[in-house]
């Protein structure tokens, strides 16, 4: 018996049709997205989200999202695009408030990693147009064989702002970052040490003091910021790994929801089953649920890369915050397969479909 039509037909039907997340979650459903990236419907494209909170105005704070081979777009809270930024080869994104500049002024930043020069591009924001502006220039080398993930980290401490750097060799770098001339961002490797194999996603809770990072084959890893070793003392969290049924390889993205200034939700993507992972911020990070992102009138979401989280009320939907996922299948109206994007999701329907109070 000839096989080969047989398997041809099961690829058209199966193999064509981007996968949906799986039914054994509770699902939410997202509240709006972003446009398809400019790539091809099968490309890796989109990666990593980021939020700037606007204080004045919080139903115009927007989302920084990273473009691979070919820099940043900036979205609204609706999902329009409002600027486009070419500049390499970026990874992941974060964001933090009020950095101090030598020229006395204080200003919001966002930084990435460029995979095409190995450097921290750092940007400021502008709040009125919400218009990037590189302040770094080439002053945030990396020594890593090639730059990946990248958090940012604000010591309410020392008041010294850091940004986490790692690459998929597992070397982490600690750069401390510093005002350069008089309105300009510089920067100096304070610490390096390495984990087994690659790790991607990075988050830090800054009110906690402590680092999360994700080794995308291992699990989560949980050290204090305030640790000074050459190399900090690394608590693998229990259940972050695929010990846990629910979670499955790769660990990517991770967020933090707050509650409060000390509790809330550290949230993970667990890419292997289209799912995010949540675990108590407090404590030992116990784990307490998963769910998901499923099909309505947007499509849900499918391997998902980068997350972000902000807990402020923006208004509207999401008054009671918002999640930010990456889309690695997306798809119009109709079911055809688009360019990767992101998907807004109001928390306040995580909250219910997983019984937080809010």
């Amino acid at each position: 018996m000839n096989l080969l039509p047989f398997a041809l037909i099961i690829f058209l039907i199966f193999g064509c049709t981007p996968k949906r997340p799986a039914t054994n979650f509770p699902s939410v459903y997202a509240e709006a997205e972003t446009p398809a990236v400019d790539a091809q419907a099968d490309a890796d494209a989109a990666d990593d989200p980021a939020i700037w909170y606007n204080s004045l105005k919080p139903e115009e704070s927007i989302i920084i999202g990273t473009v691979k081979k070919f820099g940043l777009e900036v979205y609204d809270l609706k999902g329009n695009r409002l600027h486009r930024y070419q500049l390499g080869n970026p990874n992941n994104v974060d964001v933090r408030y009020n950095f101090p500049l030598a020229n006395g002024q204080t200003v919001d930043i966002v930084a990435c990693t460029d995979r095409s020069t190995n450097q921290i591009l750092v940007f400021k924001i502008n709040p009125v147009d919400k218009s990037l502006t590189l302040i770094s220039g080439g002053r945030l080398k990396s020594k890593a064989v090639e730059v990946y993930g990248i958090c940012l980290y604000h010591n309410i401490k020392n008041k010294q702002f850091y940004a986490y750097v790692n690459s998929k060799e597992g070397l982490i770098e600690q750069f401390q970052l510093l005002p350069f001339g008089a309105d300009q961002i510089t920067g100096t490797i304070t610490r390096t040490f390495r984990v087994k194999s690659q790790p991607e996603g990075m988050v830090a809770d800054d009110a906690l003091g402590f680092i999360y990072l994700g080794e995308e084959d291992h699990g989560v890893w949980k050290f204090s910021a305030y640790d000074t070793l050459a190399t900090p003392l690394l608590q693998l969290i229990a259940n972050s790994n695929q010990e846990n049924p629910n979670i499955t390889y790769d660990i990517e993205g991770l967020a933090i929801y707050e509650t409060s200034e000390t509790s809330g939700y550290l949230v993970v993507s667990s890419q292997g089953n289209n799912s995010y992972a949540v675990f108590d911020r407090q404590g030992n990070n116990a784990y307490i649920s998963s769910f998901q992102i499923g099909h309505a009138a947007i499509d849900g979401t499918y391997d998902t890369d980068g997350i972000e989280i902000c807990s402020k009320n923006l208004g509207g939907p999401f008054s009671n915050g918002i999640f930010i996922a990456q889309d690695g299948a997306n798809t119009d109206s109709s079911g055809k397969a688009e360019a990767q994007n992101f998907k807004l999701v109001s928390w306040r329907n995580i909250a219910h479909v997983l019984q937080f109070k809010t």
